[in-house]
């Protein structure tokens, strides 16, 4: 069975290798160390998908461990 953190890690590793070479002026490209999984109920799946949608509007003057507890205190 594959665990989370060796999922993310997989999908980092061919998500740097294709942007990478798709893109050659995003050579110093890198992801942020770490990841973060969580379930939800499925009652809770538009307000996840408006949060995604609204994703840039969370990130202004928040770092990620700040937005992570926020959405998680919902």
């Amino acid at each position: 069975m594959l665990g989370v953190s060796k999922l993310v890690g997989e999908l980092k590793k061919g998500a740097s290798s294709w942007i990478k070479s798709e893109f050659p002026s995003l050579g110093a490209f890198y992801w942020q160390h770490g990841c973060a999984a969580c379930s939800i109920s499925p009652s809770q799946r538009a307000g996840l998908k408006e949060y995604i949608r609204n994703q840039v509007d969370h990130y202004h003057g928040e770092t990620f461990p700040e937005d992570s507890r926020r959405l998680l205190q919902k």
